[in-house]
This record gives structure tokens, sequence and C-alpha cells, in this order.
């Protein structure tokens, strides 16, 4: 049988055989399998976000980079003089990178699809780009790290550990680096500005109740898909605005210099006031955007009603956060989540309301 030599270096790790190599993408797929009784089922949405990542960045002609993939052999790499080898038929079985395997596959089959389409109506400038992103994909490197002897059930605590124990990026540093969005942009575009003015926590998805911050980045986008398009929760993928983008800025940027004329002084202070909460931020938001659909008002003409919540109290025992508040902790909970955003905003609502009917 044909020798498939392989480059790297073998090392032993708690007891373990492991070689550590690179290959191509084409080299790998030809290699792969996955065992169903040690991997779990393959999420459609994750591969499909990934995919999108990966066809996003092939694009734009931008770099990307993923972790190593983890491996079993399962006895199929051997060893002569020459070094470590694979004989032809040999498959590689996948322990951590299946939905990255897949999703780089799945890409490479929309590129040469659309290659087809393009060969076809000989759109000569679209096949040349085509052929250079399949030929970058196809030799894509993707660093291995191999365990030569594993039994099954080894591989199954394997996988076990490696999705227990690992700690995923979290949104906050994913944000500061997402490129395919505009509200993804536009968040740390605003947080650079209105740094001069409030204190933004950039790195952390959450602010620790001791935090001198705010708001962070996640929830300042949250803010803004709610404060355009009414949402909840914030939009994924690639966006594009319904309204000029220098006025989308001017908008966002004056819905958060609000918050300094309408919040309190030590707005920050989690343990005192409600403002510096997740659920309150964005059921202001989405305050606003109310206003601008059920009252006809323009967004700077609605960002400006929230003037009349000034004076609230923005405290935690205030009654409209009665249903959120436990008394044991002299705190509201769960103010994140959709029918508590709803109930906040509709209170908010009420209360300006009110105060426009007085002044007609």
């Amino acid at each position: 049988m044909a020798k498939i030599y392989l480059d790297g270096i073998a090392y032993n790790q708690f007891g373990h055989d492991i070689f550590f190599t690179q290959l191509n993408l084409k080299t790998l797929l030809a290699l792969f399998e996955v065992d169903s009784n040690v991997q779990r089922e393959l999420d459609p949405q994750r591969r499909f976000d990934i995919r999108s990542f990966i066809l996003d960045n092939l694009e734009h002609e931008r770099p990307f980079h993923f972790t190593s993939f983890v491996f079993s052999a399962r006895g199929e790499i051997q060893q002569d003089a020459q070094g470590y080898y694979l004989t032809s038929g040999s498959k590689l079985y996948i322990n951590d990178g299946q939905h990255r395997s897949k999703s780089m596959e799945s890409a490479l089959m929309m590129l040469k699809s659309s290659l087809d389409a393009a060969e076809y109506v000989k759109n000569t400038e679209k096949v040349i780009k085509l052929k250079e992103q399949i030929k970058y994909l196809e030799d894509f490197p993707i660093t291995m790290q191999i365990f030569l002897n594993l039994t099954v059930k080894q591989e199954r605590q394997l996988f076990s550990d490696l999705n227990t124990e690992r700690k995923d990026v979290h949104s906050g540093q994913l944000l500061q680096y997402d490129h395919r969005d505009a509200y993804s942009i536009l968040t740390r575009q605003l947080a650079k500005r209105l740094q001069h003015h409030m204190e933004i926590e950039l790195n952390a998805a959450r602010v620790l109740s001791s935090s001198s911050a705010i708001t962070t980045l996640v929830v300042m986008k949250r803010c803004i898909s709610a404060l355009f398009d009414g949402l909840y929760t914030a939009k994924v993928n690639k966006i594009t605005f319904s309204y000029p983008q220098q006025e989308v800025e001017q908008i966002a940027e004056a819905f958060f210099l609000k918050w300094l004329q309408i919040f309190p002084k030590q707005a920050h202070k989690r343990s005192q006031y409600v403002t510096g909460l997740t659920g309150i931020q964005v059921a202001l938001a989405l305050t606003v955007h109310h206003l601008t659909k059920t009252q006809k008002l323009s967004y700077q003409e609605a960002i400006e009603q929230l003037t009349i919540l000034k004076d609230f109290s923005w405290t935690h025992t205030d009654p409209i956060f009665q249903f959120l508040y436990v008394k044991e902790k002299n705190s509201i909970v769960g103010h994140s989540n959709t029918y508590a955003i709803r109930r906040i905003k509709e209170s908010f609502i009420k209360m300006i309301q009110q105060e426009m009917a007085v002044k007609s």
C-alpha cells in the first residue's frame, strides 16, 4: 500500500502518544471521518454561521484563523525509518473541529457551484476571483493534534473534557473584531466617541456589580437594534440601515448621551440604581422606537421625550420593578429577558404618555 508521510513532531502527554502536524484542507477532507458514537450531531445553524464567516472573509480578502483541530488515529498512523505515515485509505477520526471542518467543506462546495455558474455565463472576472478563493481555501493549513492510540471510550472522554473545560471567547470580545454587520461597526465607533462622556466596558459581556462602567459593547448593540428595529435581541449577520448612515450615528449617539441627563449621578452603582442593568437600557431604546411608530415623532423628538423620566427614582424598590424585586437581595433579578423588558418598556411609555397628555 502507498504510504503518505506526515511532517510533524511526536510527544507524550498525560500518558498518551500524540502526533502534531499540519495538512491543507483539501488533503484533510479526504482523510477525516466522523464517528457518531463519539461526536454530537452536527448543528446546521452553527455550520451556517461559520461558513458565512469564512465566505465573508474570503470575499473581503481578510485573513481568518482557527485553533488546532483534534483527531484520533486509532492506530492508523504508523512509523518506520523515514518517519510517521498513513497508508492509502486510512482515516482519522475527528474529536474537536467537526463544525469547522464541515463549514469549510460547505464553503468550498458553494464556491465551486458559483464558479460553474460564472463559467457558464462567461464572467471572466468572477471566474478568476472564485478560482483564487477556491485555491486559498483548499490550501488552507489546518493544524492538527492527533492522538495515536486512544480507545473509543477514551475518545468519548476526550470529547467531553474538551467541551466541558473549554472557555469560548465571549460576545464582548467577538464584537470588537466583528466586521460582518453594520451594527457591530457602529457600536464600536460610538463607544470610542462616548468614552469621553461615560465609562464603557469593552471586553466583558456583562459588567460586575463593583464596576464603574455604565454599560458594555454587547448591551449597546442590543440597544441600537432595539432603537431602530424594535428587537429585544441584537441583529446578527449583514445589516443594512433604513436611514442614512450619518443620521443613524447621530440618533444613536443622542440616545446614549440622553442617559447622562436622565440617569442619577452615580448611575453605574447597580446596588443602588437600576440604570446600569441591561433590561432597563434596552427598554429605554424600545420606548424610543415605540414613540416613533405610534406617536409619529422623529427619533430626535422621541429621544427628547425621555427627559420626562429625569425625576424617576431609578431605584430597585420602585413600584414598576415590583414584579422583579427580590427583598432578600434588595435588588431586581431577571431584568434582561423579553418578558421583563416588555413590561418595563410599557411602564416607561405609560409615564411619558401621561406627561404628554398633561402638556397637551
